[in-house]
């Protein structure tokens, strides 16, 4: 049941906190939950921590993280992760530039 997942619960509470605009520090929250439950192995969080970490959400930006934890979303068929990891590749954001 997702109520009783406590990483889907974490990543839930993630995703509350950044529809909450209204206080500077809610992104950061948002990053310190989606790294507790991609840790844990929840695709949707690594998913979500990678964005945060390639755009500098929440947490310092750092394009080398933000490809390993979309790789470990990608790895477990999360389509989201493979569009932005390719287009991380194309540009050569934390990994080396590749046209092909």
């Amino acid at each position: 049941m997702r109520d009783h997942n406590p990483r889907i619960v974490r990543e839930d509470q993630g995703q509350a906190v950044v529809r909450d605009t209204r206080f500077q520090e809610a992104t950061a929250k948002a990053a310190a939950r989606y790294e507790w439950a991609a840790e844990r192995g929840y695709v949707m969080a690594q998913y979500n921590l990678g964005l945060a970490l390639a755009e500098g959400r929440g947490i310092a930006r750092d394009n080398k993280r933000a490809v390993e934890y979309l790789q470990k979303a990608a790895r477990k068929g999360n389509v989201a992760s493979i569009l932005r990891l390719a287009e991380m590749h194309l540009t050569g954001l934390g990994t080396p530039k590749d046209r092909v």
